[in-house]
């Protein structure tokens, strides 16, 4: 009853109604729709669900860089307060492979003075020589010198004093 009304006000079928009622005038059978409706439905679940595996792949991939860093900080032999000081560089720094950072004195240095400014930014001046002074540490227990010794915390800041002075 309301088809007949429906059709009524709108003064026929659509495009598609027609479609369909033709297809069945023609001799199509019901099974067959149901199967292309069924293969198209099929095709969408299997595009969703590779969008969410491609999704969760970038969002792994973007984290394997972070979880390395961790790990690798972890093993080291460092203080509970180093650690956290070299796992919150990494983090303010926003360093997208922060590993790099233990390969060289260099690399190392450069970060630091980086956060250093970061902090001066932030107006944190008052952790700025604690914070100095524990990557010193750091430094010393992660680089050995070219004679096969731990470089110490008193020559670390005569020599890295000028460069992270620099920003101060």
């Amino acid at each position: 009853m309301l088809n007949t009304l429906w059709l009524a006000q709108t003064g026929g079928l659509s495009p598609a109604q027609r479609a369909v009622r033709d297809h069945f005038q023609q001799g199509g059978s019901f099974s067959g729709t149901v199967i292309v409706v069924s293969v198209l439905l099929i095709a969408l679940v299997l595009l969703y669900l590779a969008g969410r595996r491609e999704q969760r792949n970038r969002r792994q991939s973007a984290e394997a860089p972070q979880r390395l860093f961790l790990s690798v900080v972890l093993q080291l032999p460092l203080e509970r307060r180093q650690r956290q000081a070299l796992l919150s560089l990494a983090r303010d720094l926003r360093l997208a492979n922060p590993t790099t950072i233990l390969l060289s004195r260099e690399m190392f240095d450069q970060a630091v003075v980086d956060w250093l400014q970061f902090h001066a930014a932030a107006r944190r001046t008052s952790e700025r020589a604690h914070l100095r002074e524990l990557l010193a540490q750091c430094r010393a227990v992660l680089f050995v010198s070219s004679k096969g010794q731990r470089v110490t915390a008193e020559v670390l800041r005569s020599t890295a004093q000028p460069v992270m002075s620099a920003e101060s």
